[in-house]
Parts: C-alpha cells; sequence; structure tokens
C-alpha cells in the first residue's frame, strides 16, 4: 500500500472482473487498465473534413469487410473544436489490423495512423 493507494494484479480475467464488480458495488473509487484479451485496435484517420460525418465513416469501413465498434471526431479541449482526425476502433482480430492498407474514404484520401 503506497499512498492510500493499493496496486491489485489479478492472475485471471475472471478474477478480474470479480474485483471490478465488488469495488463497483461497494462505491469505491478505481482505476484499471485493459486486459490484454479485452483490447481493440484503436486507429486515427487523417485527412477528412471536420464535418465529416462519422456513420459514412463506419459504413464505409463495414463495406470493406471491417466491424468498427466506435467512431468519433477528436475534440480541442481548449477550443473545443473538431479536429479533421476521427478515432475508430475496431475488434483485436486479424482483419482489423488490415485497416493500414486503406487509401481512400468516400472520395477523399485518407492517412491510417496508430
Amino acid at each position: 500500500m503506497n499512498n492510500d493507494k493499493l496496486n491489485i494484479f489479478p492472475p485471471t480475467p475472471e478474477a478480474h472482473k470479480a474485483i471490478q464488480n465488488k469495488i463497483i458495488q461497494d462505491g469505491m473509487k478505481s482505476r484499471t487498465y485493459e486486459l490484454n484479451d479485452e483490447k481493440q485496435i484503436k486507429v486515427v484517420i487523417r485527412g477528412l473534413s471536420k464535418d465529416f460525418d462519422t456513420s459514412e465513416i463506419i459504413s464505409h469501413l463495414q463495406n470493406q469487410g471491417f466491424a468498427p465498434t466506435l467512431c468519433h471526431p477528436i475534440r480541442n479541449r481548449q477550443s473545443n473544436t473538431n479536429f479533421n482526425l476521427f478515432l475508430v476502433t475496431l475488434p483485436k482480430i486479424t482483419k482489423s489490423k488490415e485497416i493500414y492498407q486503406i487509401e481512400f474514404i468516400g472520395r477523399m484520401r485518407v492517412t491510417i495512423e496508430s
């Protein structure tokens, strides 16, 4: 225990979930990290306009065989405006790694980055 903080490293994903459920039940503050088997691939799409519709990005990726779970514009915290960047979250499967090969969304040339 260090500075009123307790670090717990559960041996299995099931133990991790049981501990998390108990912490939530008791209303305690906690911070967790994603488990390796639950991590998703997060990529940034660069090259689209600020007001590009996220549903169009999702449908375009789905048409190419991807299964995005989330897509939203990245916002500037200070001015509360969108950047020309979109965060896309994909499940951690081999097909998702092919997203880096996409060059166009719609008629716009894009760059996919980690």
